[in-house]
């Protein structure tokens, strides 16, 4: 699985300020309307769970990629939990153990 650290991060924080009750459920994130904080964290779970299943393949790379970055733009940007150097020092985590798309050499 790619960024596993990331998305155990993102669960403990949604954990922290929803609840351990809250489901991974599908939310229509419409553009005329906000979804109120809890649909979003719901929508982030699901999210999150569709990230964990997708096989780590190269050729799923981008589509990892594109999931990790949607779901922490929501993350940081709509729910507030975050701002992005903490994002990054999640995916800098990963991507050292080799979790992400290219492992750094570093």
């Amino acid at each position: 699985m790619f960024y596993p650290k990331t998305i155990k991060a993102i669960r403990a924080k949604i954990s922290e300020n929803f609840g351990q009750t809250l489901e991974a459920e599908y939310h229509n994130l419409d553009k005329d309307k906000m979804p109120c904080a809890h649909e979003l964290a719901e929508y982030i779970l699901w999210m999150c769970n569709k990230a964990e299943a997708i096989p780590k393949t190269f050729s799923n790379a981008v589509v990892s990629d594109l999931y990790i970055g949607w779901i922490l733009r929501l993350v940081e940007q709509d729910l507030k939990l975050w701002n992005n150097a903490t994002s990054q020092a999640l995916i800098n985590e990963d991507a050292r153990a080799g979790h992400d798309t290219l492992p750094l050499n570093t």
